[in-house]
């Protein structure tokens, strides 16, 4: 039995072994051979005088060959905590605990508006009035750009154009009005930062303990990320000075596996679902959709 990992070989003489599954374990385990894949039959080869011998070609784990590991370097930089942080951390704190309150005040970023939407095309209805929420900020500008400073029992309308590729073809290419009719303006309130709040919530004794404990946890944050950065620079200069060897096996599953289950959509529009398929050596595969995109 011979074998290697340059030529992923292994040679059978079958003139004296009785060959089958747990033979060739043993093979293997004399060989010192540890498979990735079952191997598949190489060549066969029988001259006369001479035993019959196949030769199986066997998919081996990849072989890590590991490159000089002297003079290696990082440079650890810890990020300073700045009392804006600080502020940041518990302004972040006080938003998780506001509470949605009427508002008589015109919309802002970051309030929350309920409105009935209406669309139409070239002045013909295409969506009836149906409710909708928005939060002020967080849609697209054409819409955001009219709901700021709309008050309660407000009309505002906005013009929306879509490209030519949208898969909606109600919508594509078309410009679309939208008709926003606002029934309630509701504004984030979130509680005031005290010594009070921060008993009641068991968040410690004190304000400033509090922003004490926040400031320790982000220089623990700022420290762990500057550790994880040195192993970072350390491990790409040990993989630049290595070597990895990779059966094709192990490669074309690998690719294999990136194609499989592949599902794409537009919005509620699924244009191919779960497709899967194999490529080999030399093929390319496209997919394409029916309007050329792909």
């Amino acid at each position: 039995v011979t074998g290697g990992t340059d030529n992923h070989l292994l040679l059978l003489d079958l003139s004296k072994w009785n060959i089958d599954g747990e033979t060739a374990s043993v093979l293997l385990e004399e060989a010192n051979l540890e498979p990735y894949a079952p191997g598949s039959v190489d060549n066969v080869s029988k001259e006369e005088g001479k035993p019959l011998t196949i030769r199986f070609r066997i998919p081996l784990r990849p072989v890590i060959t590991l490159g000089e590991l002297d003079n290696l370097t990082a440079r650890r930089q810890v990020a300073p905590v700045t009392d804006e942080m600080v502020q940041k951390r518990l302004d972040d704190m006080l938003d998780s605990q506001a509470v949605l309150t009427p508002s008589t005040d015109p919309a802002k970023d970051g309030d929350t508006v309920f409105a009935d939407v209406e669309t139409s095309i070239d002045g013909k209805v295409v969506q009836e009035r149906r409710p909708g929420t928005f939060q002020v900020g967080t849609n697209m500008e054409e819409i955001d750009s009219v709901l700021r400073g709309a008050s309660a029992t407000d009309s505002v309308d906005t013009d929306i154009t879509y490209p030519d590729d949208y898969p909606d073809p109600d919508y594509a290419g078309k410009t679309v009005r939208f008709s926003l009719f606002v029934n309630h303006v509701l504004t984030p309130k979130r509680p005031e930062a005290t010594d009070a709040w921060v008993v009641q919530n068991k968040l410690g004794e004190s304000l400033e303990a509090l922003r004490q404990y926040l400031r320790a946890g982000l220089e623990a944050e700022a420290n762990q990320t500057a550790d994880e950065e040195v192993r970072s620079q350390l491990i790409s200069q040990v993989v630049d000075r290595s070597k990895v060897e990779f059966p094709p096996e192990m490669l074309e599953q690998e690719v294999n596996e990136q194609i499989a289950g592949l599902t794409k959509s537009f919005g509620d529009r699924v244009l191919f679902d779960n497709v899967t398929w194999q490529i080999s050596d030399g093929e390319r595969v496209g997919l394409t959709g029916p309007n050329g995109s792909g």
